[in-house]
């Protein structure tokens, strides 16, 4: 069972360093925890982990209620630029349906006019598409969906509490369609398991997912290969054990003593993956220096 923990947090934009190597200034997570429970999570490691366990991370969500006061606050003193909204919990998990801190977050940003990028595995999105397309209308607006594959069944396993790869597509879709740009992660890759490339009628391939996204407006796609730590590794090889025995040589021999897999293999699959993305005519990520617009004078409120 899920549990909701309302707080004040202390503070809501975290600004990234070194500046200039990040596309962002900042990065605003609206809440601790997320209730999607996808067992690759990243912030299962001891290095990210908010809270004492991992099981803690999916079922204990910390509403941050005055994240939108704190944000206004700090965005009065920040130079124009772009925000990451959902680097480490999902800004439209479940808990956004009750609480809207997303959608007031979104109005502060709007009345900034900060360009912004918005990183979810969810169709709530749809829900806020007024203040987008307002919001797209004089800064950038970039929404990455992260689907890391069609096949539903591998979805069930790793992403069980998270939006269905269908809904994401069509919010996709919908999101393009009114003028938002779209675009989306692949990360991370599952080697052995969603690393399939090439078989465009394979509902589980890399390139049917690229094909998909391609049609249904997607302007780029990035990638990454999955990386495991300490706690995250062990709940990791805890799944291969249970779904995918035959996998756990491979994957001993892949990442050995590593936190990401041999070089080799990351470079055949980057390579692999470029090819496709040409082929479908997508951009290989996004670049926030070409696509920031700049805010006229009687738009800013810096």
């Amino acid at each position: 069972m899920i549990k909701y923990i309302n707080y004040n947090c202390k503070t809501i934009l975290n600004r990234t360093k070194p500046a200039g190597v990040d596309p962002f200034i900042g990065t605003v997570n609206p809440y601790t925890g997320c209730e999607h429970g996808c067992r690759y999570c990243y912030v299962q490691s001891e290095k990210y982990l908010p809270y004492k366990t991992p099981d803690e991370l999916f079922y204990t969500v910390k509403i941050k209620d005055n994240a939108p006061a704190l944000l206004n606050y700090a965005l009065e003193k920040t130079s124009q630029g772009m925000i990451c909204i959902g680097s480490s919990a999902d800004p439209y998990q479940p808990a956004e349906k009750e609480y809207l801190i997303t959608r007031e977050i979104l109005n502060i940003i709007n009345r900034h006019q900060f360009s912004v990028h918005i990183f979810t595995k969810s169709d709530l999105i749809t829900r806020d598409l007024d203040i987008l397309k307002d919001l797209a209308k004089r800064v950038t607006v970039l929404v990455s969906f992260s689907i890391i594959t069609l096949d539903k069944n591998i979805v069930d396993v790793f992403e069980p509490n998270a939006p269905e790869p269908k809904k994401r597509i069509n919010a996709m879709n919908k999101l393009s369609e009114n003028g938002i740009t779209v675009g989306c992660s692949i990360m991370p890759i599952l080697p052995y398991i969603t690393d399939k490339l090439d078989n465009p009628a394979d509902n589980g391939s890399l390139e049917e997912l690229i094909r998909t996204v391609k049609s249904n407006g997607a302007k780029y796609v990035w990638s990454g290969c999955l990386t495991l730590r300490d706690k995250q590794r062990q709940r990791y090889e805890s799944i291969l054990s249970d779904r995918f025995k035959p996998l756990i040589g491979k994957y001993r021999f892949l990442y050995s003593a590593r936190i990401s897999p041999e070089e080799k293999y990351c470079n055949r699959l980057h390579y692999r993956i470029e090819e496709l993305l040409d082929k479908y005519n997508l951009e290989h990520d996004f670049s926030v220096e070409n696509t920031l617009k700049v805010v006229q004078p009687e738009f800013s409120f810096v």
